[in-house]
């Protein structure tokens, strides 16, 4: 594996992060302006300052600033517009890795509710990012950073799968049905024909527990057949993100598998020069 593959593979995820990253701001930007949802966060800053005590001093103070969301995406989006264009330059790179890692303590300082598996992936790609930026070589760089997130994808994937198959809900197929019948992530069509045809939702349920727990598979595969599961892979939370209404997950996820890809290439190169 050449180091412009490497370099390669790297840029783009940071690209698709980036795009992740642009699109979870522009989001936060537009329910910021919403009363609303001011007066949740406000309310939601007030249980986090319950529970972990008040932040006294200057430091305090923007914390729990009202408009502190409010810059924290506006920062966030600046961030993930420079990754996108400038995904290549090292410099940049660090820079806006760092400066969305405090950006998102300030967030959880500030809020503990509301972060889901697509907040944790995006910030572990950041923080894979800020360390491997500190490595001089390129090529170790790049390396680094890309093998570090197929290490989280796996253990990602796979325990996502392994939690649902603990559960009463997933394994007898209900849990399918329960998710399209909530507000935040449901879809009412989906739901009522989960309803008529329960063998759907358990379907569903199976499918989902088998694919995610044997993700791990996917380093074994030739690099040909690696790349279709990705493709299948991506189909599945492109259909989450329409259905649930979740694009971030897509995009933080997805931003994992050039990554992947880099790894069984390089994987299936080794093994050829080896034979």
């Amino acid at each position: 594996m050449s180091i412009e593959s490497a370099h390669r593979q790297a840029k783009r995820v940071r690209r698709i992060a980036a795009i992740g990253q642009i699109s979870s701001c522009a989001e936060g930007l537009r329910r910021n302006g919403s009363r609303r949802h001011r007066e949740l966060l406000d309310s939601r800053a007030s249980i986090a300052t319950a529970m972990r005590g008040p932040i006294s001093g200057r430091v305090g103070a923007l914390i729990e600033n009202p408009r502190t969301p409010v810059v924290l995406d506006v920062t966030g989006l600046l961030c993930g517009c420079a990754s996108l264009v400038a995904s290549g330059n090292p410099r940049v790179r660090t820079a806006t890795a760092v400066v969305q890692l405090l950006g998102t303590a300030v967030a959880r300082r500030r809020n503990v509710y509301g972060w889901d598996g697509a907040d944790q992936m995006q910030q572990v790609i950041t923080l894979y990012d800020a360390i491997s930026g500190v490595v001089p070589d390129m090529r170790a760089r790049d390396d680094l950073f890309l093998r570090s997130i197929n290490a989280q994808a796996a253990l990602a994937y796979c325990a996502s799968g392994l939690i649902k198959l603990v559960s009463d809900d997933w394994r007898s197929g209900r849990a399918f049905g329960l998710v399209m019948r909530t507000s935040a992530y449901g879809s009412a069509d989906v739901s009522r024909i989960v309803e008529r045809r329960p063998a759907i939702g358990f379907l569903m349920c199976w499918f989902t527990i088998v694919w995610e727990t044997a993700f791990p598979i996917i380093y074994l595969l030739p690099a040909p057949a690696a790349r279709i599961a990705l493709r299948f892979t991506k189909l599945f939370h492109l259909a989450t993100a329409h259905f649930m209404g979740i694009p971030r997950f897509f995009w933080a996820f997805t931003a994992t598998h050039p990554a992947v890809e880099y790894l069984t290439a390089l994987d299936t190169r080794d093994h050829t020069e080896a034979i």
